[in-house]
């Protein structure tokens, strides 16, 4: 995440998607995190302090402390001029970032597919149908979402503490561009097949499907992302009138 990688300097518009009012430390901290993961900030845009400190109704000091926290997570970077932007990632970094999200995937799969209850398998289910459904309506946001709930569910059931905190972290990292919004029609049909293996392969209990089923779908996203234009200007945001919620 080089410094040299900072053309884009106009302010982000993550300011009106923020809920205004007075909030804690670790408030202001979750909501600047929430809005950024949701993609309402273009990679490399800036992060106006003063602008965020005036939606929140505090002083510039509880901003600076939460964007801080945001570069140690790696979503933000800090500019020589004290200046904080939406971190920009290298297709290099990406292919390291999803190299270390499979490697991290495996191991709590393995884990959670011992684990497997008849609750965690109906959830699973549940949550493949209702992906299938924004698919089907064309809602490529509402699609990634769901889909990164099933992936959450399935480390979720491993029954680790320190790893999922881990795999939070590099899924928040990607998700900053939303390469999801600018892949076709088709490759999201095609991902959505894969999570559809990786679920019938838990429920079944056959763990070598279901890595098998997770690396061929990460492989598939590295393939994706890495043909995606290489300008981060062309950036797929959501729509204006959706909430950048992440439930």
């Amino acid at each position: 995440m080089s410094p040299a990688r900072t053309r884009r300097q106009e302010p982000a518009p993550i300011v009106e998607w923020l809920r205004p009012g007075v909030f804690t430390q670790a408030e202001i901290l979750a909501e600047l995190r929430r809005a950024l993961v949701a993609g309402v900030a273009a990679p490399g845009s800036a992060l106006p302090v003063d602008a965020i400190a005036e939606r929140f109704q505090v002083s510039r000091i509880p901003v600076r402390e939460a964007l801080k926290s945001l570069q140690a997570e790696g979503l933000v970077e800090h500019q020589p001029r004290g200046e904080y932007i939406v971190t920009r990632l290298t297709q290099a970094e990406y292919t390291e970032l999803y190299a270390m999200r499979e490697a991290l995937e495996s191991l709590a799969m393995r884990a959670a597919i011992h684990r497997a209850d008849d609750e965690m398998r109906s959830r699973l289910a549940t949550l493949h149908t209702a992906a299938g459904e924004a698919l089907a309506a064309g809602d490529a946001y509402a699609w990634d979402r769901i889909g990164r709930r099933i992936h959450a569910t399935l480390i979720a059931a491993s029954g680790m503490t320190l790893l999922p905190k881990l795999l939070d972290t590099v899924f928040n990292i990607a998700a900053l561009a939303q390469p999801m919004g600018l892949v076709t029609a088709q490759e999201l049909d095609e991902l959505h097949g894969e999570h559809g293996e990786m679920v019938q392969a838990f429920v079944t209990g056959d763990a070598d499907r279901l890595i098998s089923a997770s690396h061929r779908h990460t492989t598939h996203l590295q393939q994706l992302v890495a043909s995606l234009p290489q300008d981060l200007d062309v950036f797929a945001s959501p729509p204006k009138d959706e909430s950048p919620e992440l439930a």
